[in-house]
């Protein structure tokens, strides 16, 4: 062998590329990679943006929410998403993601053989361990060495959004009609005060976390008894918008009223969002009833809720009910109400 063979044999690749460059041979060029798959000039995928659109899409489709649905940007790098909901076999799911839907590093969830925990990546496993001992702190336990972000979004068109009633009260210091909507700690000290004004000692006020959570409540206004009362019935989503529907009660047709004028109102905890709050007085119809019979001995031992529209689905239904009193039954028959 040559002097030039044995040096170019002792040189490093490059180095040979670069005579070859230069005339000295004919190694061919390929693209330089910085790590496997990744060739460079193009981003790696731990650098590229997190997909915050796919996760609310995907959130939002969910079916078994019901409970809570939240979703949560940890460092720019990575979602964790936490849900639940009232389903056999699936009430409740906690997943850690990359940037997109389908890099699932860790996922712990209810099953039919029960829950379990499981990650395809080892390396998030302890922070994901962290994550699911601090589901109910802002920053999901990790702490200041970590950026949590809460990523709102709007469920889909027509889904019930969970709510918890905060507060309640007959008199409150409000006596005008109201419905507010409450995004920060300061709004809500404000409404508090104007709230339990003139009551000694004032009541409590609630602790909100506004960085998870925005409270809706209704504000009835003064009326001529202190039997009114008002009720959150359902908060959902609606095109662009999230729909409050409230219903303002007279309780005096079975309850003994106060003399004093009343002021009832209602606040309601749910999960934070921007979108545009709407509120709608539900006003239902009341239907003239006719009891027909009340016992505490009833055959029919499981609970349950009937609607019965012909005499023969009555005569089974009464038969279950009490079968020893068919002259009873006969007494009380559609044909003679």
């Amino acid at each position: 062998m040559t002097v030039l063979g044995r040096f170019l044999g002792a040189m490093p690749i490059a180095g040979a590329a670069l005579l070859a460059g230069c005339g000295g041979g004919s190694v061919p060029m390929h693209d330089q990679q910085a790590s496997p798959g990744v060739v460079v000039g193009e981003p790696s995928p731990n650098d590229a943006p997190v997909s915050t659109e796919l996760f609310a899409a995907r959130a939002r489709e969910e079916a078994c929410a019901g409970v809570r649905n939240r979703l949560f940007v940890i460092d720019g790098k990575k979602v964790f998403w936490d849900r639940a909901g009232n389903c056999p076999d699936n009430s409740y799911a906690q997943r850690l993601y990359g940037v997109t839907p389908d890099a699932l590093l860790c996922e712990a969830m209810d099953s039919i053989a029960g829950p379990r925990i499981s990650c395809k990546d080892s390396a998030a496993r302890s922070l994901f361990d962290t994550i699911l001992a601090n589901l109910e702190r802002d920053d999901l336990g990790l702490g200041i060495a970590h950026k949590v972000e809460p990523l709102a979004f709007l469920p889909q068109d027509g889904a019930s959004i969970a709510f918890t009633p905060l507060a309640e009260d007959a008199f409150s210091g409000v006596r005008a009609p109201r419905t507010v909507v409450i995004r920060d700690a300061g709004a809500f000290a404000s409404l508090w005060a104007e709230h339990a004004r003139g009551r000694s000692p004032a009541p409590e006020m609630p602790r909100v976390n506004f960085s998870t959570h925005m409270l809706v409540g209704v504000f009835a206004g003064e009326g001529s008894n202190g039997c009114r009362q008002v009720k959150v019935t359902k908060v959902a989503s609606r095109a662009d918008r999230i729909v409050v529907s409230y219903e303002v009660r007279d309780l005096a047709t079975f309850a003994v009223c106060t003399a004093a004028v009343g002021s009832p109102m209602q606040l309601v905890a749910m999960p934070r969002g921007d979108t545009p709050v709407e509120f709608v007085n539900i006003k239902p119809e009341r239907l003239v009833v006719k009891e027909l019979e009340r016992s505490t001995r009833s055959l029919v031992s499981q609970p349950k809720n009937v609607v019965v529209r012909d005499a023969a689905a009555f005569a089974t239904l009464w038969a279950g009910h009490s079968a020893h009193s068919s002259a009873r039954r006969k007494s009380i028959s559609p044909a003679t109400w």
